[in-house]
């Protein structure tokens, strides 16, 4: 396979969404999962956070109440907005 066979493609976590569905405290979210304040607003509350750390995804998921085992099965696409490389994703 060519490399630019490859299909490629865009992942923009849907943390700001799943946090104002959730009626959690940005402070209620940190301190449930284990992060820093400072962090956990920078994730939850920035415009245009297009990445996120794979442990701080993690420790806000925990925050967001899920548990361990919803973590490991929960679909890409309940975590993340998918979208070709050549589509722009909603924001």
């Amino acid at each position: 396979m060519v490399i630019s066979d490859m299909a490629a493609g865009r992942f923009r976590p849907k943390l700001r969404e799943m946090f104002h569905s959730s009626g959690k405290t940005v402070y209620q979210v940190a301190k449930d999962g284990g992060l820093y304040y400072i962090s956990s607003n920078r994730y939850l509350r920035e415009e245009n956070r297009d990445r996120a750390a794979t442990d701080a995804l993690c420790g806000i998921l925990r925050g967001l109440g899920y548990t361990w085992d919803e973590i490991r099965t929960m679909p890409l696409g309940e975590v993340y907005e998918i979208a070709p490389e050549d589509e722009a994703l909603v924001q």
